[in-house]
């Protein structure tokens, strides 16, 4: 977060997240263990008040490294199949004008 002024804003938002084991049911039926590799994400925000900090514009993207599926190690087979774990639909943009009345 840095404000250079009280009219201006940029906002990063950064996240890691590590790898994470899981379970599923083989062909056997037996249980099996996977593994959700690990992944980052990023948001960017710039924010502008005018108008006696009446009106606030925004602009912004957020996953700004577009992490979408991720490949799962041993993710099983049959109705199971696929091995992709689905974490965002994308990188996605942002626009927004909001009205403080008070």
């Amino acid at each position: 977060y840095w404000r250079a002024q009280k009219k201006f804003r940029f906002n990063v938002i950064y996240k890691y997240n590590g790898a994470v084991p899981g379970f599923f049911v083989g062909d056997d039926g037996e249980a099996e263990q996977t593994k959700i590799p690990a992944y980052n994400m990023m948001d960017v925000t710039a924010s502008y008040a005018f108008f006696k900090n009446r009106f606030t514009l925004s602009a912004g993207a957020k996953n700004l490294f577009d992490v979408q599926n991720l490949d799962v190690q041993n993710s099983g087979g049959g109705v199971h199949t696929g091995g992709d774990f689905v974490v965002s639909w994308g990188r996605s943009y942002f626009v927004s004008l909001k009205f403080d009345w008070l």
